[in-house]
């Protein structure tokens, strides 16, 4: 007979605020580790096509300086012309160092996995958390987390602005009396979870519920909202994982673990 919520929520132990769960006993990646090499190579080649256009720009801005100090000596101020170069040379690193904001926005999600990553990690010891998996299609789940309160899947977004959640619609204000954006990839993370669930059950003929989880790292006034995908703050994360009814006794946890990362070919 299954557990009512209270009775279930009453049988496990507080949330403590200490860093040993259990990640490294099943080896898993790096978090953000995907997000960051993407990043790395799309900036790569960023800078490779647009190689030429930042020899011209070198170029015109070397004869702007040169003119400019040119000047500034005729004037009787050298100093200024230092300055000026100074300006410039600023000017040209910028240029190159800020790639568009769609190669950016690969870093910013490599960020928002690894503070994902450290809140989990004040998970308690009955917990598992597997990182950065990959699913074979050149995409990956960023986190796994395998406890009492079942198994989860989560995917890490920092955003910047206001988020707002209704049912699985998801929009972002990024300011005040400004339009709104919305999110479409909720049904992406429900997907991971469905096919976790198929992987587990084909490989090991365990049936397990998983649920999908967006870690929201922003403003997100809301705290936990969403229908067949839940959407947590990130600050927050830890305490909604220990309000979860019981779903998997402490001495399971560890099989239905190692079932997760069979299921992904994990070894």
């Amino acid at each position: 007979m299954a557990l009512s919520e209270d009775r279930a929520r009453a049988s496990k132990p507080p949330v403590e605020a200490r860093s040993n769960v259990r990640v490294s006993s099943l080896g898993d990646g790096r978090p953000g580790a995907s997000a960051q090499q993407l990043h790395k190579s799309l900036r790569k080649d960023w800078l490779r096509r647009n190689r030429r256009l930042f020899g011209i720009l070198a170029g015109i801005l070397i004869l702007i300086a040169t003119a400019a100090n040119a000047a500034f000596f005729l004037l009787g101020q050298p100093w200024m012309g230092g300055f000026f170069s100074g300006a410039v040379l600023t000017f040209w690193v910028l240029a190159r160092a800020s790639p568009p904001g769609w190669i950016e926005n690969w870093q910013l999600g490599a960020w928002g996995e690894q503070k994902t990553a450290k809140e989990l990690s004040h998970l308690p010891d009955s917990w598992v958390v597997l990182h950065d998996v990959k699913t074979g299609r050149g995409g990956n789940i960023d986190h796994l987390a395998i406890g009492p309160g079942g198994v989860f899947v989560f995917d890490s977004k920092r955003w910047s602005g206001t988020v707002e959640v209704r049912g699985d619609e998801v929009r972002i204000v990024r300011w005040k009396g400004g339009p709104s954006n919305p999110w479409t990839g909720a049904s992406h993370v429900a997907a991971l979870a469905r096919e976790t669930h198929s992987r587990v059950l084909s490989k090991t003929r365990i049936r397990q519920r998983v649920h999908p989880v967006v870690v929201i790292w922003g403003d997100f006034p809301q705290g936990s909202a969403g229908d067949r995908c839940r959407f947590v703050a990130g600050e927050q994360l830890v305490h909604w994982l220990a309000e979860q009814p019981l779903e998997i006794a402490d001495h399971r946890v560890h099989q239905i673990a190692i079932a997760v990362r069979s299921a992904w070919d994990l070894g």
